[in-house]
C-alpha cells in the first residue's frame, strides 16, 4: 500500500463527494448506492455505510458485533451522543451527506484506488479501505472523525483514549483496544459480492411481488420460424435460499409476540412458512415435524430439522412459547428455568435416537443424509431475561450441550438481513 496516498488522491477533500466522482467516471454498485440513499437523509460516515449495507442483506458482516444495530438505536434517539462529526449543523441540511463524506475522506480515497480502472465502488472495496486506512497511519490533509472506531468501543465496552482524534493516530489507539481491532482486521477480508441485484415483477398467487435477481447473460435463441430473437438469462434469489428478510415478515413475527393468545402451534406455521428464519444455523433444507420411529414407544417428533449435507451437519430446533421465564435465580445458584431444562431433556432424546445405526440409515431417504450426533437448539423466551451478555454466556456454558436461543434473536438476525425496497421522493 502506498506510503503517500495524498500525493496521488483524485479528489479533492474540500469539495462535494459524489458530483467529483461522477466526473471521474466512478460510480457505486447498487448496493453501495442504496446504502448511500438510505443514510443521506443526514450525515454520512462509514459507520452509517455499514449498517445500511447490513440491513439490505450484504454478506459476511458476521464479524460485527450483534448488539451493533441496538447501539446504533440508542445513539440515534440520543442525538447520537457525540458520534456527530459537526455537532453545529442540523443533521437534515440537504448537504449534510456530501460534507460529512470529508470525515471519511482518507476511506473515500483507498476505496477509489482499489477500485481500480473498474471505475465501480464495491462492498468489498469500502470495507477493505476502511480497514487498511485504520491500520496504517494516514499522512494525508487532517480528518477528524474516525468514527467506526468510537462506535465499535461502545459496541465492545472497549475505552476509547483521549489522544484519539484523527486517522493518523488510529493505529496508536486500536493496540489499546484488540477486539476493536480485529474487527476492523475482519472488514479488510470481506469478500467480493456477487453480480449487482436486479429486481423483477412477479405475480405469485395473484399478487405482485418484488423478487431480487443476478443477470446472467443476454443470449440469442432461433424460433420454429427461423428467425432469432433475443433473450436474457437471469438467477433468480429465492427467500428461502438468499436468507433475506422483508419488514413484514419481521413484523408478522412480532405480532405473534406481541399477541397473548398465541400458541406454539402458531409459531410452527410461522416458521414453516417462513423457513429462512433459521438461517442462523447455516442450514441447506428444513424438515418439519419427521417422524422418528421406535419400536416399543409412539414416535419422536421434532419440530424441525436442519441439514447441511454440504459439510454433513444437522440441527435440531425445538420451539416453545416466548411466555417461559428462562432463568431461575437463586443466590449464588442461576441457572436456567425449569422450561429450558425440560425443552433440554426431550432434545437429548431426540438426539439418543440417531446413536442406533438402523435409526439413522431408515431416515436418510427422508432428509438425505445420515445424521449423527445432531446439535441441538430451543427457540424460547425472550433476551430481557439476561442480566447482560456475561450473565447470558456463564448460564449457556453450563448448558453447552444445547443452543438457547431466544425470540428476541431471532428477530435480530432477521433485521440485520432486512431488504428495504422503497421509492425515493424529490
Amino acid at each position: 500500500m502506498p506510503q503517500q496516498r495524498s500525493e496521488r488522491r483524485p479528489i479533492d477533500y474540500w469539495r462535494p463527494l459524489l458530483p467529483q466522482l461522477r466526473r471521474l467516471g466512478i460510480e457505486f454498485d447498487q448496493r453501495m448506492q442504496q446504502a448511500w440513499e438510505m443514510c443521506s437523509c443526514s450525515y454520512v460516515t462509514d459507520v452509517k455505510i455499514l449498517t445500511a449495507l447490513l440491513r439490505i442483506g450484504s454478506r459476511c458482516f458476521e464479524c460485527l458485533p450483534e448488539n451493533w444495530l441496538e447501539v446504533g438505536e440508542d445513539l440515534r434517539k440520543n442525538t447520537f451522543s457525540g458520534l456527530n462529526p459537526f455537532p453545529d449543523i442540523n443533521p437534515c441540511h440537504p448537504e449534510m451527506a456530501e460534507i460529512a463524506a470529508r470525515v471519511n475522506f482518507p476511506i473515500w480515497i483507498r476505496t477509489m484506488e482499489l477500485a481500480g480502472i473498474g471505475k465501480t465502488i464495491t462492498c468489498h472495496h469500502f470495507c477493505r479501505a476502511i480497514s487498511e486506512t485504520l491500520l496504517t497511519p494516514w499522512q494525508g490533509p487532517t480528518a477528524n472523525g474516525a468514527t467506526l472506531i468510537k462506535y465499535l468501543g461502545l459496541c465492545l465496552n472497549e475505552q476509547i483514549g483521549k489522544e484519539h482524534s484523527d486517522f493518523a493516530q488510529s493505529p496508536l489507539v486500536l493496540k489499546n483496544m484488540p477486539r476493536t481491532r480485529q474487527i476492523i482486521e475482519a472488514l479488510g477480508h470481506v469478500p467480493p459480492e456477487p453480480d449487482d441485484f436486479q429486481y423483477v415483477l412477479c405475480l405469485e398467487k395473484g399478487e405482485i411481488a418484488f423478487r431480487a435477481t443476478s443477470l446472467l447473460a443476454d443470449f440469442l435463441i432461433r424460433v420454429p420460424d427461423g428467425s432469432i430473437i433475443g433473450n436474457r438469462g437471469l438467477l433468480t434469489h429465492l427467500k428461502e435460499r438468499f436468507g433475506v428478510f422483508t419488514p413484514d415478515e419481521i413484523a408478522e413475527l412480532e405480532d405473534l409476540l406481541r399477541n397473548p393468545k398465541s400458541i406454539e402451534r402458531d409459531f410452527q406455521k410461522f416458521f414453516e412458512s417462513h423457513s429462512h428464519f433459521f438461517r442462523r444455523w447455516d442450514y441447506r433444507e428444513v424438515y418439519t415435524q419427521v417422524y422418528l420411529a421406535r419400536d416399543d414407544q409412539g414416535p419422536l417428533i421434532p419440530d424441525f430439522i436442519l441439514t447441511n449435507p454440504e459439510i454433513q451437519e444437522a440441527t435440531i430446533v425445538e420451539l416453545k412459547l416466548p411466555k417461559p421465564k428462562l432463568i431461575r435465580r437463586q443466590q449464588n445458584r442461576d441457572r436456567f428455568a425449569d422450561s429450558v431444562m425440560e425443552a433440554r431433556s426431550q432434545l437429548l432424546e431426540y438426539r439418543d435416537w440417531f446413536e442406533e445405526k438402523g435409526n439413522r440409515e431408515k431416515l436418510v431417504g427422508k432428509v438425505s443424509m445420515e445424521i449423527f450426533r445432531p446439535r441441538l437448539a430451543v427457540v424460547i423466551g425472550r433476551s430481557a431475561d439476561f442480566k447482560c451478555a456475561i450473565d447470558r454466556q456463564k448460564l449457556a456454558a453450563r448448558t453447552s450441550d444445547i443452543d438457547v436461543v431466544t425470540y428476541d434473536d431471532v428477530l435480530a438476525c432477521a433485521r440485520r438481513r432486512m431488504v428495504s425496497i422503497g421509492s425515493r421522493t424529490s
